[in-house]
């Protein structure tokens, strides 16, 4: 199907005697939501990781848009990264040392955009995800929320095609996820971003279009 963004077939990892995946295959269409579940454990972030290319296979192969990342260099993975894919963490990973605003902005600089431009930009997925107040706020004067809601702006604010979420809401309370994946998700459906959300909350699995289950390093079903 043309609206195939990413095409993976028979993949498999391995770690010593550990069989993170054991042949899985899958398809991710333009625009959807798609969340990965399972328990800890079962190969869910290795595939997350195997997709995005943060970490290849022993076997199979991926596909971006028609083009195998399996066979890329690790300098042309780290572009395609850069450039078309975001990242959310179940820890924010923000810069410690910078502000709010300045976490936003980083991919844009390191993107070559002017720094003005990057800072108008950033300023506005700030306020995208309701946090202007906290522009020249550090990490360490957040909340959890706060500081994952940062990393949001952060991840979409380059506008990657594919966003991949690894439990983003595992840090954080009940009403904090409801927001962090309230807010992530109406984002990302306007700017018409695939998102891959990995997860084992079946509340937080409910906001995606469509669900699969990795146990044992296989998809069921």
């Amino acid at each position: 199907m043309n609206d195939v963004v990413i095409c993976a077939r028979d993949l498999k990892k391995s770690y010593g005697k550990t069989h993170a995946m054991r042949g899985i295959s899958l398809d991710i269409h333009r625009g959807e939501v798609l969340a990965i579940m399972g328990p800890s454990g079962s190969g869910k972030s290795t595939l997350l990781h195997a997709l995005a290319g943060i970490e290849l296979p022993d076997s199979g192969s991926v596909k971006y848009l028609g083009r195998e990342i399996t066979s890329l260099s690790d300098n042309e993975r780290t572009v395609l990264r850069r450039k078309d894919f975001g990242f959310v963490f179940q820890f924010s990973q923000l810069v410690p040392e910078l502000t709010a605003l300045d976490n936003i902005a980083v991919p844009l600089l390191l993107a070559g955009k002017k720094k003005a431009d990057a800072y108008e930009v950033a300023k506005r997925w700030l306020a995208a995800v309701g946090l202007e107040s906290h522009a020249q706020a550090i990490p360490g004067q957040m909340s959890g929320g706060e500081a994952q809601r940062i990393a949001i702006a952060r991840a979409l604010c380059p506008q990657p095609s594919v966003l991949f979420a690894d439990e983003p809401t595992g840090s954080l309370d009940s009403l904090n996820s409801e927001q962090v994946m309230t807010g992530l998700i109406q984002l990302a459906r306007s700017h018409k971003m695939t998102v891959v959300l990995v997860t084992h909350e079946p509340t937080i699995a409910a906001y995606a279009d469509r669900e699969v289950i990795v146990r044992d390093g296989l998809l069921e079903g």
